[in-house]
């Protein structure tokens, strides 16, 4: 089972066997710090070996901090014994450092973000724990065990120890904990031969920077590090710094400490110039992450919206809808969804067109902007219209303007087939309006096209038509013959309009048609119906021969009269029709 766990599984499994591996790699960086940047006696110049307890904090998870604290605190005692000889009370010097290391850790894991130096947040937070209050705490503990031990100043070896711990941890502690949780060489896999071929020409070219600028002691050419750092940064992102910083540091430290280099001009004693070196090493580091993880973020960003974005085409290229996006000139820049099968045309052939252009050419509503109209008035509107294709296709159609500083940067049309829609729309309100048996207008239907004529300039007849004897007829043949006869008479009265006329039954015996026409030639009209009617031979449902007849009552409107005063003119022609036996038809005096 052991063997198919994933190493950090194992690592989880095993925090002794870990913090073994912790503690002898602390042993050799720091009595090799220790050896090379300390007199016996001051604390190191800078103090990488925290770096390591650091990330491994961060990166196991807490039941197994204690073993690698203590493991850090052996490791600290067996360095101070090998470099300055043995003294049990070396002991306390290891339990400062993991201490300020716990202090550290535990602060930054209150954070969000797993990556020190991912963002701006992440960095500062990282920066105040690691490198201003975890060592600021050690330091006021080690200056007094160095006072007790070798009789050093407090002030000048509180100084140091808080340079050397701060410089240390945050020089160092990013990138260990890049190699302890892969994605240092997860970043470095995922380069290319070439990619890693110029990180490999730019760290050996700063190494070079470096070397130049520390080795020689006669010009103090300490910005070049500064510029050759930023180019680091900004070309091979945060491993790229986190290699850079490393270089800097065991560079620098080693020829600075050996008596070379620019600092020597300043003039300064021993420990003087190490609080200068270690300030400029921090702010240096500083900076460099900085621009790495302002760099880094906005990459980051950019690599996110740049998913996004191709999501959102990707979505939009396969939604139903036709969506097309045009820069403030008019030319389409974006488009996707069923263009093919709802404008006739490929995607290639509407990237690049005008829109006036486009809208010409499928002969829709959008036509009617042209170019300074859509740049001058950048307003989003919405509307339905149809298309002079084979199908009739029902499109509503919406344009947004995207707006920036009160300038038209762009327009989003979109582009959807409602047919469908349109069509149950159409049918439902038809049904609202149609009486069901014959078909006709129902009363409220009717009543919309009397309103609307009313409204007209030309002239408008109304005729009420009444089926005579409909009781009757339900009485002796059955309401199902009544409603056959009602139906024969809905056809006569359609088939003898005209196409502008409209037909009603607004009750259960009567029928209205408005005749857009005077009452000489609606009366004709109402004339034929009542003899088509009389002739007609209509059977009951026991195959009977039913007489059928209607009377009609015309009036014409008058533009003084109301609705009202049109039916009733026309109801006392009606009247005056059924008086006089019925089966006929008059107008009205």
């Amino acid at each position: 089972m052991l063997g198919s766990l994933d190493p950090l599984a194992r690592l989880h499994r095993a925090p002794l066997r870990y913090a073994v591996m912790s503690g002898v790699l602390y042993f050799f960086i720091a009595s090799i710090t220790i050896a090379a940047t300390s007199d016996g006696f001051n604390h190191a110049a800078i103090w990488l070996a925290d770096a390591i307890l650091l990330a491994a904090l961060l990166h196991l998870p807490r039941r197994a901090w204690s073993w690698i604290l203590l493991a850090g605190i052996v490791a600290n005692q067996l360095a101070n014994d090998v470099t300055r000889g043995f003294d049990a009370a070396h002991v306390m010097y290891g339990v400062i450092n993991a201490g300020q290391v716990l202090i550290a850790a535990t602060l930054i894991r209150m954070g969000p973000s797993k990556n020190l130096i991912s963002d701006l947040p992440s960095l500062g937070r990282f920066l105040l724990a690691a490198g201003l209050i975890a060592p600021a705490i050690g330091a006021v503990l080690g200056s007094l065990v160095s006072w007790w031990l070798y009789d050093q100043p407090i002030v000048p070896s509180s100084i140091r120890w808080f340079a050397s711990n701060s410089l240390g941890l945050v020089v160092a502690t990013p990138f260990v904990k890049g190699a302890l949780d892969g994605s240092l060489k997860a970043s470095l896999q995922q380069q290319s031969n070439s990619q890693k071929r110029n990180m490999a020409g730019a760290l050996l070219i700063f190494t070079l920077v470096v070397h130049v600028t520390f080795s020689q002691p006669q010009l103090p050419l300490l910005f070049l590090p500064v510029c050759a750092l930023v180019m680091v940064a900004i070309w091979l992102g945060r491993v790229g710094v986190e290699i850079a910083v490393l270089i800097l540091a065991a560079v620098a430290t080693g020829v600075t400490i050996n008596g070379y280099g620019p600092l020597n001009l300043l003039g300064y004693d021993d420990f003087r110039m190490v609080v200068f070196f270690q300030v400029y090493l921090g702010v240096l580091l500083v900076m460099g992450m900085v621009v790495v993880t302002i760099v880094t973020a906005r990459s980051d960003a950019m690599a996110q919206l740049a998913d996004r974005e191709q999501m959102l085409r990707q979505l939009l290229m396969h939604r139903k809808d036709v969506t097309m996006s045009f820069d403030a000139k008019g030319r389409c820049t974006f488009c996707g969804g069923p263009t093919k099968s709802l404008l006739g045309l490929e995607v290639d052939e509407i990237l690049g067109r005008n829109i006036v252009e486009l809208a010409q050419r499928v002969a829709v509503p959008l036509a009617m902007l042209d170019a300074q109209e859509y740049s001058l008035s950048p307003k989003a509107f919405a509307l339905e219209f149809q298309l002079s294709n084979s199908c009739k296709t029902w499109v509503e159609g919406s344009m947004t303007p995207i707006v920036i500083d009160e300038c038209l940067t762009s327009s989003v049309v979109t582009l959807r087939d409602i047919t469908s829609q349109r069509l149950k729309s159409d049918d439902l309100q038809r049904r609202a309006h149609t009486d069901e048996l014959t078909q006709t207008l129902n009363r409220a239907g009717f009543e919309r096209r009397v309103e609307r004529a009313l409204t007209d300039t030309g002239p408008v007849t109304l005729a009420l038509i009444d089926v005579d004897e409909l009781k009757r007829l339900n009485d002796t043949y059955g309401h199902a013959s009544g409603d056959e006869a009602l139906v024969v008479v809905a056809e006569i009265i359609a088939a003898h309009v005209r196409d502008g006329d409209a037909v009603g039954r607004i009750g259960g015996d009567e029928f209205a048609v408005l005749f857009r026409g005077g009452a000489d030639a609606a009366l004709v009209a109402c004339r034929r119906i009542c003899s088509c009617v009389s002739d007609t031979e209509i059977f009951a449902t026991d195959r009977r021969l039913m007489h059928v007849t209607v009377s009609c009552g015309v009036a014409e409107l008058t533009r003084a009269e109301s609705r009202r005063d049109l039916f009733e003119a026309a109801d006392r022609a009606l009247y005056e029709v059924k008086r006089q036996g019925r089966n006929g038809a008059r107008q009205a005096a």
